[in-house]
């Protein structure tokens, strides 16, 4: 199975809600992957979980709220 080429199509993925199972099926990686590079994530953005790391990407404009993207 191919990786995404970056961390973004997966922090996007985690960004709207998705379970680790959603997240492998849509970017065609198996779960196992997508636990991995969580991990690494939530490593490099010094935070405990994706709750923690969705607000950051959030906050730090690394993702577009879906509230506030286009209008």
């Amino acid at each position: 199975m191919s990786r995404p080429a970056s961390g973004r199509p997966l922090a996007v993925a985690l960004a709207r809600g998705l379970s680790n199972d959603e997240i492998a099926k849509e970017l065609w990686i198996t779960q196992q992957t997508v636990k991995f590079h969580l991990t690494n994530i939530y490593r490099k953005l010094d935070v405990e979980n994706r709750t923690e790391a969705t607000r950051l990407a959030f906050q730090q404009g690394h993702v577009e709220s879906p509230l506030y993207g286009e209008e």
